[in-house]
């Protein structure tokens, strides 16, 4: 990616990627981001030195923007990717993993006690998750979670996962652009966690550029580095086994995915 002081940060997230898939990236000119999202324990066959030179071909920027993901809670992982990378991660994605459904009062966004002690375990500040930011989804409990958490001085950030392949108007989305522009107003990171599966249908850029029309056509103020895209890719376990999105290729691959998002951000798409 371009270097673009006023437009949005586009991270990669590795997870998922096996040896070879990061060999060909790796040798892809065009596949640089300005920095790297990861939890390696999904990649079976990677060793430490291949993933050291892809943190730091891949991400331009990587020494300010390298993002260890844990499995739910912990340091793990944050300590791990450290030793790969050899410097100290700049931010640890911490999360309750008990899905979307939730009650007013009790959505499970990492609490600020939990946002405290992670970020001092990891020696890192803290990026929480979200899946909602809605005033009549779930009662409005994610959007109070998130807010009940916003001013801690631990926190980097909310992530966001979504899935770009469903419909705008999905009722998921309402307040998408509101969450961007409070987070950042606030002093923090909006990551949005792209999560790509093989489609069967729409080709992942036409996605991307469906999705981020639309965020700016609902006031979403995209212009800042920290609103930060995350390309990621995930296996649909139900997907008839399409398996998943190839990295390096043409339509429908993550290659062309970075590329949509590329032009995103330097123009309209």
């Amino acid at each position: 990616m371009g270097a673009c002081p006023a437009c949005f940060t586009v991270m990669i997230d590795l997870n998922t990627w096996n040896a070879a898939e990061l060999t060909a990236a790796i040798n892809t000119p065009s596949m640089r981001y300005d920095g790297i999202w990861n939890i390696p324990e999904n990649s079976h066959d990677v060793s430490d030195a291949l993933w050291n030179q892809a943190y730091n071909t891949l991400g331009r920027y990587v020494r300010g923007n390298l993002v260890a993901e844990e499995y739910g809670v912990g340091n793990t992982v944050c300590n791990a990717v450290s030793a790969q990378a050899g410097f100290r991660v700049t931010g640890s994605f911490q999360y309750y993993e008990t899905g979307f459904s939730c009650t007013p009062g009790n959505c499970p966004v990492i609490s600020n006690s939990d946002v405290t002690k992670y970020a001092s375990q990891c020696a890192a500040p803290v990026i929480a998750l979200t899946r909602a930011y809605s005033n009549t989804y779930n009662g409005g409990g994610w959007a109070n979670a998130v807010n009940s958490i916003i001013g801690n001085p631990n926190l980097q950030g909310i992530g966001w996962e979504f899935q770009p392949s469903l419909p705008f108007n999905d009722p998921v989305f309402e307040n998408f652009a509101n969450w961007i522009n409070g987070v950042v107003s606030n002093g923090k990171k909006a990551y949005l966690l792209w999560g790509f599966y093989r489609p069967t249908g729409e080709a992942i850029e036409r996605q991307v550029s469906y999705f981020i029309r639309n965020l700016r056509a609902t006031g979403a103020k995209l212009d800042n580095p920290n609103v930060v895209m995350v390309i990621t890719r995930y296996q649909d376990a139900s997907s008839g086994g399409r398996g998943y999105t190839p990295i390096v290729g043409g339509s429908g691959s993550i290659q062309a995915a970075s590329a949509a998002m590329q032009a995103c951000r330097q123009g309209p798409c």
